[in-house]
């Protein structure tokens, strides 16, 4: 997985791209939120606990 980490202008992480997987992932307090964009075009959004 080549994960590349996006900071804000402040310079922390808001989330980890994954560009040959095709997926977004954002922590935030104790819940980890996936967005994975499919070949179909659609969008599969998963949580769980850190």
């Amino acid at each position: 997985m080549q994960v590349e980490v996006i900071k804000n202008s402040d310079g922390k992480t808001i989330c980890r791209a994954d560009a040959r997987d095709k997926l977004i992932e954002i922590k935030n307090k104790d819940i980890v939120t996936t967005i994975r964009f499919l070949d179909d075009g659609t969008i599969e959004v998963t949580n769980k606990a850190a």
